[in-house]
């Protein structure tokens, strides 16, 4: 699953024309993650994390196999070092900005160029998996450490063509 990971973070983390970070002023994400962090630094976000967590083999006739592989994609923002009434609108602001880096939507609706779905969509049929055009992505606002932070846990599914066996 290595693979696939990689291939979907190569897509996000793209230095040309084609990643997240291109065509703004700042960077969007500062740290980019193949693997699941729990604990992500405060100086490091916003960071974005691609991982595996599940895998399945489905035999095709008596000589293919095809893979399906289910992805992991989360995105974290820090909110505020501390809750307060004054600050409490940083958290409406970040959970805006964190909807914009994972799905932000142009006027017909579609997925923004420099959104996580639109690079993902937009760049699909470069790859060597066919990527499934559902996904879900889960929103929340976590205490830790001593600081807020908002995350997006979204999931695609990776399917390989037919492979033979070897």
């Amino acid at each position: 699953m290595n693979r696939v990971e990689a291939e979907i973070l190569a897509l996000l983390n793209d230095s040309t024309a084609n990643g997240i970070n291109q065509g703004t002023d700042g960077a969007v994400i500062n740290t980019f993650y193949q693997g699941e962090v729990k604990l992500v630094p405060k100086s490091y976000l916003p960071a974005l994390m691609v991982w595996g967590t599940r895998t399945e083999q489905n035999a095709h006739g008596s000589a293919k196999d095809q893979a399906r592989y289910f992805i992991s994609i989360r995105v974290v923002i820090d909110v505020v070092s501390e809750f307060t009434e004054a600050n409490s609108s940083a958290i409406i602001e970040a959970q805006y900005t964190l909807r914009d880096i994972m799905e932000k939507r142009n006027a017909a609706g579609l997925a923004g160029a420099d959104s996580v779905v639109g690079i993902l969509r937009r760049n699909i049929r470069g790859t060597s998996f066919l990527f499934t055009d559902n996904y879900v992505i889960d929103y929340a606002m976590i205490p830790s450490g001593g600081f807020f932070y908002v995350a997006a846990d979204m999931t695609i599914e990776a399917t390989s063509d037919l492979i033979l066996r070897e």
